[in-house]
């Protein structure tokens, strides 16, 4: 399996800036996603090295310190996503409470 992508443009402060010999043609690059390693979207996660107590709130404790880590984090998304479909029921997971997730898992159910 491959991507194939295309990038034309006649622009010279773009693709010409940065590639002359592409001034004015077709640059086709050919990227095989089989063999290709993923970076693990937890070694960049804002948390990583955060005391995990912090996510992992005690009843009734507040779990703005581990909101506050996932808001300034660039892989919520994907940690959100690794919650879900791994049906987590604990903790603070991309920015949300056990609570809030199970209201978007139980939106998906109703649709």
């Amino acid at each position: 399996m491959a991507i194939v992508l295309t990038v034309t443009t006649d622009d010279p402060t773009t693709l010409a800036t940065l590639w002359p010999a592409f001034a004015g043609r077709a640059a086709v690059w050919t990227v095989d996603l089989l063999h290709v390693e993923a970076p693990d979207w937890r070694e960049v996660a804002a948390c990583r090295g955060a005391d995990p107590k912090i996510f992992f709130p005690e009843r009734g404790a507040s779990t703005e310190p581990a909101r506050a880590v996932c808001r300034r984090c660039p892989v919520t998304i994907e940690c959100l996503g690794y919650a879900l479909d791994h049906g987590e029921k604990l903790g603070i997971w991309g920015g949300l409470s056990e609570r809030q997730r199970r209201s978007v898992r139980s939106s998906w159910v109703r649709r």
